[in-house]
């Protein structure tokens, strides 16, 4: 490692040498040649995302391509905590033992608390423990409480911190289950397909016949006694639907909250297997909840969410809507090699589909003659070999860097995945290529397969 301004903070050299500063947690790096700046996590680098980087509206296109089957439901089920506090990091190997993954409800302005988690630890649990993340308001703001302007900064300033500090989310949850009526609502609307209230175990039987898609419900389960807990998940087991069900802290034995909004591991684990043991399914991710759910919104393939509602006769199914596909997609044939320390153009030799953009294929890069916004994911998978590092994806535009993303190597996993999401907004025609880079002692190489390594690209307005 460089001993060359080898600071615990503020490192400054070019870009291609971060690899060679150790990435202590909290040190910053700002590469002196592109003026990006990235922050360690003690096993790391992450890049930081300029304001200029960051976009504000993410959200309303799906991007996983999911299957779709409309009418179709289960009893699914799904735990969230709200407030990101750090006995949720905490208790996470017992979640692992009950195989869970949570969706955590985080105000970002209130991270690293005395009482919260870190960044850092939100990134192991979301990385390498598969839980999911939500907009819980940057400073925990009632929206029955704030007006429409500072409802939007409460929502784009949690957007914002979300995408800096390298943690992916998805939907609203309300502070206080407040959603500040249609004002509120249609402020949300702007961002997200989905935001979530609150209710009480005695008031809901599920998610059914749910009037907006924001304000879905969620089910307290503090301050709630076990027998209403458990009817309240017979009556959506019985009606075949979905619940969410949430609280704040989590405790093993001594309390830590004298308010009350505290559930104990234990009475966790005794509701996850009653869910098990009565029918009931636990999912890993919130959006499976809304997919199986009885709500009049399903969530359809690449689109935004498809209302079903209105549609009186006969079973619905898959024929009644028109998603919106991906309009173009290319994925690799054969397995490259990526050596270290230099950026490697990935080779994209076969497309599944081609519509509306073009692929050069002697440039590998996919060509936008068509003006709009456009929702483009990438997926790589890697086989490290023996490396120990990180992999950077990086999508260019024009030859100019549009957005990256960093995945942590080890050399004693078999395959590594990694991806990139961004909306790209297009007014004249655009060429569109993708790079790996990667800090490791020795090659690695891309795993071939259209499900492996490939991009994808869809129109969305």
């Amino acid at each position: 490692m460089k001993n060359k301004k080898d600071k615990q903070t503020d490192v400054r050299d070019i870009e291609e040498e971060i690899c060679q500063y150790s990435p202590d947690n909290g040190r910053t790096f700002k590469a002196t040649n592109s003026d990006a700046e990235f922050i360690a996590d003690g096993e790391n680098w992450h890049m930081l995302r300029t304001d200029d980087q960051v976009t504000h509206k993410p959200f309303r296109t799906r991007q996983r391509l999911m299957g779709y089957e409309a009418g179709f439901t289960k009893p699914v089920f799904h735990w969230t905590f709200d407030g990101g506090l750090s006995n949720s990091y905490e208790h996470r190997e017992i979640f692992n033992k009950l195989d869970l993954t949570p969706t955590l409800a985080v105000s970002p302005g209130r991270m690293d608390s005395d009482d919260t988690m870190s960044w850092q630890q939100l990134r192991e649990l979301q990385n390498k423990y598969e839980w999911g993340v939500s907009n819980h308001g940057h400073n925990h703001k009632r929206f029955d409480e704030i007006g429409p302007e500072k409802q939007t900064n409460e929502i784009a300033e949690a957007i914002t911190a979300f995408q800096r500090h390298g943690v992916k989310h998805s939907h609203y949850m309300y502070p206080w289950g407040m959603a500040g009526g249609k004002v509120g609502r249609s402020v949300v609307s702007e961002y997200y397909p989905f935001a979530w209230g609150t209710i009480h175990a005695p008031d809901t039987s599920g998610i059914v016949d749910v009037s907006s898609p924001y304000r879905l419900p969620r089910t307290l389960v503090e301050k709630t006694d076990r027998d209403e807990i458990t009817a309240a998940i017979d009556r959506a087991i019985n009606n075949s639907t979905g619940m969410v069900l949430f609280g704040h802290n989590i405790v093993d034995d001594k309390s830590v909250d004298d308010q009350g909004f505290e559930t104990d591991i234990d009475f966790i684990g005794e509701i996850t297997e009653y869910v098990r043991e009565n029918g009931g399914e636990w999912v890993n991710d919130i959006e499976d909840v809304i997919r199986y759910s009885k709500t009049p919104v399903r969530i359809g393939a690449g689109s935004e969410p498809v209302r079903i509602d209105k549609i009186s006769t006969g079973r619905l199914t898959a024929d009644s809507i028109v998603p919106l596909e991906p309009e173009a997609r290319v994925f690799v044939s054969r397995t490259q090699t990526v050596p270290p320390q230099e950026s490697t153009k990935l080779q994209l030799q076969e497309t599944e589909y081609i519509d509306t953009l073009q692929f050069d294929e002697t440039r590998n890069a996919v060509q936008i003659s068509q003006a709009g916004t456009y929702s483009v994911m990438v997926n790589v998978h890697i086989d490290p070999t023996s490396s120990d590092g990180t992999f950077e994806i990086k999508l260019l535009r024009d030859g100019q860097i549009d957005a990256r993303s960093t995945v942590a190597i080890s050399g004693s996993e078999q395959v590594i995945s990694g991806e990139l999401h961004s909306h790209s907004q297009v007014d004249s025609p655009v060429t569109l290529h993708v790079e790996l880079e990667h800090c490791s002692t020795g090659s690695i190489r891309t795993v071939a397969g259209n499900e492996n390594s490939f991009f994808s690209i869809s129109r969305i307005a």
